[in-house]
């Protein structure tokens, strides 16, 4: 029975990588010489493809003061595979912090194609495709701009905003992740509904279908996507095994009848900013289906929840936006685990 479950929930095998379809295409900003910055905002830049975590660094994107043409900071650079943004933010202190880093002046954001420089550097996506050509993006920065204008991701807790989902796709309607009932073991060993369950089998553990062999430690990021990645890296969602899981799947319709806003998705009393506060981010366009392709070439095993009916009922359908970009953004937090008092959704 344990063997059937895991092998139902996640199997699968090395493809041949397709030739890539289309170059990395830089598809928005939330600045331009138009909408000018708030001087402790976040820069927000949106693709097209899926990104190789690993060129995803300081030196693919360089802050330049326009007028002196010098750096004008080294920002922390975050990338957001959920709705494939990049955003670079402060270096110096928190990003929820009202205190500015820039000051009043214009600036701008290039972006070198890796095809374009000696060095090689610059985007590209997880099948190796680089960015189309050198982007530059102009804006301002107007410290007039009230500090209270520029809206701040909220912060997420595991009790409250993380494991109920995990329970109701992972565990209740799909039981692949849930604790181990009558001899059988989860798939891959992983609990992913508990607080205990997830301390027990997660933190540390390179993915199985990451996983190159000898290997027990996770990597860096590397040149070929997916390699040792961790089922969970903190603070790095590009790097999260867990995170591409759920991305395989496509996003569900409309809601159901038995939607989320019928299930107790809060169990944990909270503090804080709403977990429904709208995240400061320029809109997101779902990955296509050849994008999706493309990451199952490289992320073996089925998708999370599996098998996923984007028109049945809750518990049955794939993670929505709101609900990936909660598991993204509370690894981007650190994935800070607390003690849950309780199950969100009693066993069936």
């Amino acid at each position: 029975m344990a063997l059937a479950l895991a092998a139902g929930c996640d199997q699968g095998q090395q493809k041949d990588q397709k030739p890539y379809r289309s170059l990395v295409t830089l598809v928005e900003s939330n600045v331009d010489v138009n909408r000018p910055l708030a001087a402790n905002g976040v820069i927000r830049l949106r693709f097209d493809r899926y990104l190789l975590p690993s060129t995803v660094i300081r030196q693919s994107f360089q802050l330049l003061n326009k007028t002196t043409n010098q750096a004008a900071s080294s920002p922390i650079v975050t990338y957001d595979p959920v709705a494939l943004t990049v955003t670079l933010s402060n270096p110096a202190i928190p990003v929820d912090s009202q205190k500015p880093w820039l000051a009043k002046g214009a600036y701008k954001v290039v972006l070198p194609s890796p095809a374009e420089n000696e060095a090689g550097l610059g985007l590209r996506a997880i099948d190796g495709a680089p960015l189309t050509t050198t982007r530059t993006v102009d804006f301002l920065v107007d410290d007039r701009i009230l500090p209270e204008s520029a809206v701040f991701e909220p912060t997420m807790l595991f009790c409250a905003d993380v494991m109920p989902v995990l329970q109701a796709k992972c565990g209740t309607g799909s039981p692949c992740h849930g604790p181990p009932t009558l001899g059988d073991v989860p798939a891959a060993s992983l609990v992913l509904t508990t607080s205990d369950g997830y301390r027990q089998t997660v933190p540390g553990r390179v993915a199985q279908g990451a996983n190159t062999g000898t290997r027990v430690i996770s990597a860096e990021p590397g040149e070929v996507f997916g390699v040792d990645m961790p089922l969970v890296d903190p603070r790095n969602p590009g790097n999260s095994w867990l995170l591409y899981k759920v991305l395989l799947a496509p996003l569900p319709g409309p809601p159901a009848a038995t939607d989320a806003k019928n299930y107790p998705l809060s169990c944990a009393t909270r503090s804080g900013p709403s977990r429904d506060a709208e995240p400061s981010r320029v809109p997101a366009t779902p990955a296509d289906d050849y994008e999706r392709s493309v990451l199952s070439d490289l992320v073996l095993g089925r998708e999370m929840p599996y098998p996923p009916v984007s028109a049945g009922g809750y518990e049955s359908s794939p993670l929505s936006f709101e609900e990936r970009e909660r598991l993204r953004l509370w690894i981007t937090q650190g994935a800070q685990l607390e003690d849950c008092a309780q199950q969100c959704f009693p066993p069936k």
